[in-house]
């Protein structure tokens, strides 16, 4: 509740140093409810089953560019 998810879509700069990148955005009314949802997050390791090996998940809060 209060918070709205957009993607995953391609970055704008698919490929960096060989990985592939997607971006998913998390909008929230207020900076509380996006920091409770990724203190869960990071608390039940949501990303850490279907990663394979070699990928991984980085989450970048108040990025500078979306590019």
């Amino acid at each position: 509740e209060g918070l709205e998810l957009r993607g995953p879509i391609p970055c704008s700069i698919g490929r960096i140093a060989g990985r592939y990148r997607m971006q998913i955005e998390l909008l929230g009314t207020t900076p509380v409810e996006v920091a409770r949802f990724l203190a869960e997050v990071r608390e039940h390791r949501v990303f850490e089953g279907p990663l394979a090996l070699g990928e991984a998940v980085a989450i970048d809060v108040d990025p500078t560019s979306l590019m």
